[in-house]
């Protein structure tokens, strides 16, 4: 408990920096040097100074998307807008396109509204298990099915890629697997990992729901997130 209470803290130290790495590095450099085109515009005549102007709003859009980028990295605010569902097909996009692997997404009854702590949950335990996937796994596709009932939201995280031995886990290795169970335990869940070396690994969380809220959608549909062609 004390290793892993260690690597917990490790962890949000490193996020810490990470973060405080993507405010200099990224956003603070690169409003430093629109600073400086401006300046420069500033003293030319119109004519010179519209490259200027041009290169300068050409570093800002990117910085623009690179902030709203980083603001959904930090907390998808598209649950409290576009709920669960159209935020993990969002994600899973976004996700294929920067590891070439592929998601197929089956899902029943999400377009009800789920409570803040359910769906942050349910996002976060899903990101961390394809974060794992993209990183150990060395497979190209991943199977994620979520579904939910009157009392329970239920999901299932699948790869065929490498597997592990989950007892032989070091406190770091395990760290991301011990928050995803945090979350779920915090909301009264479960959640059980299978994996074997060489045969993949299964994710299965339950989440209770409360029994009074109906399903507003109970048609299973599936969605394979396309990949775009790396040259």
């Amino acid at each position: 408990m004390q290793a892993l209470s260690r690597s917990l803290i490790e962890k949000r130290e490193k996020e810490r920096q990470n973060i405080a790495y993507e405010l200099h590095e990224e956003i603070a450099q690169t409003l430093a040097l629109i600073k400086i085109l401006m300046d420069k515009a500033a003293v030319l005549p119109p004519e010179k100074a519209g490259p200027l102007i041009g290169d300068a709003m050409v570093k800002f859009k990117d910085l623009f998307g690179r902030v709203r980028e980083f603001s959904y990295d930090l907390y998808p605010r598209m649950l409290e807008t576009l709920g669960l569902m159209h935020s993990l097909l969002w994600y899973f996009d976004r996700y294929s396109k920067k590891t070439n692997i592929r998601v197929c997404f089956r899902h029943t009854g999400l377009k009800r509204k789920f409570d803040p702590d359910t769906s942050t949950a349910a996002f976060r335990i899903i990101e961390e298990a394809l974060t794992n996937i993209a990183r150990h796994a060395a497979t190209d596709e991943a199977k994620v099915s979520v579904w939910a009932t009157q009392t329970a939201l239920r999901i299932r995280v699948a790869d065929r890629g490498k597997g592990f031995h989950p007892s032989a886990l070091t406190a770091a290795a395990s760290t991301g697997l011990l928050e995803m169970r945090e979350r779920a335990l915090m909301l009264g869940g479960k959640l059980k990992i299978q994996s074997t070396p060489g045969t993949g690994t299964l994710i299965t969380v339950e989440i209770p729901l409360a029994s009074d809220k109906k399903d507003s959608d109970i048609k299973k549909r599936m969605t394979c997130v396309n990949l775009e062609k790396k040259s």
